[in-house]
């Protein structure tokens, strides 16, 4: 059951990037749901497994993914006070 779970969050998510690509914020929240339904996963398969391992392993990755998390806040709040929005497009037409 969480593996279905996990695939559905994922597929999911996957088309919310190709779909949304025109507001950063929603493709950073979208990311966010690969990164948890990757989560959900491990955790599914450490706990059918019975792996104690697994289980401190996605401990590890749930801190990353908030990090990371925090890191993708950062650049959308930089993005925003440079450009003014937080359209995907906008990013494209720098001239560096």
């Amino acid at each position: 059951m969480g593996v279905v779970l996990c695939l559905l969050f994922f597929g999911t998510s996957v088309f919310m990037v190709i779909r949304q690509k025109r507001y950063f914020l929603m493709v950073l929240l979208s990311v966010e749901i690969m990164v948890l339904s990757l989560f959900l996963g491990l955790m599914s398969y450490s706990v059918g497994v019975e792996s104690l391992s697994g289980i401190l392993m996605s401990v590890f990755f749930i801190t990353f993914s908030v990090c990371e998390a925090s890191i993708g806040l950062g650049v959308l709040v930089s993005v925003v006070r440079f450009l003014g929005g937080d359209y995907s497009s906008a990013g494209l037409s720098l001239k560096f």
